[in-house]
């Protein structure tokens, strides 16, 4: 009776372990975001960005996502990498800070897949919403989506 009892609480655990797993609440530490949520933030902020602005060729930058999203403020791409660089925010001024090792292209300042994510914890904590799972990173693009309904 003990061995099975103790079988139930073993597999109870494991399945709440799986669980919070699934549900991207083991990301880390308080504010961080799993790569997995980054992606699927990344792959809906586009998604959404194409219906609204369109298919831009170098990809997203600065200037697009906030046409798409007016609820995105300078402040929230603090940090931000592109593909050439990153977006540093200071005093009340946005700049673009290039690579100096990279050679320059047109595409230099198109968020990247790291800068995706770096752009979901500034909303996150900007917006006090938590985007460890699907339905966090929802309330966050919702959030910023706001004139685009």
């Amino acid at each position: 009776m003990k061995k099975i009892l103790i079988a139930v609480i073993i597999l109870v655990i494991a399945g709440a372990g799986y669980y919070a797993y699934t549900q991207g609440w083991l990301a880390g530490s308080a504010g961080t975001v799993s790569d997995r949520n980054a992606k699927y933030f990344m792959d809906e902020v586009v998604r959404l960005g194409v219906a609204d602005v369109g298919q831009p060729i170098e990809g997203f930058d600065y200037t697009i996502l906030t046409m798409a999203f007016p609820g995105l403020l300078p402040d929230d791409f603090n940090g931000v990498a592109t593909v050439e660089g990153r977006y540093e925010f200071s005093g009340n001024t946005l700049t673009f800070v290039r690579n100096p090792s990279n050679m320059i292209s047109s595409a230099e300042r198109a968020v990247s897949e790291e800068g995706y994510k770096k752009l979901l914890e500034n909303l996150s904590a900007r917006l006090k919403i938590e985007a460890r799972n699907k339905a966090g990173t929802d309330e966050i693009i919702n959030k910023i989506n706001v004139d685009n309904d």
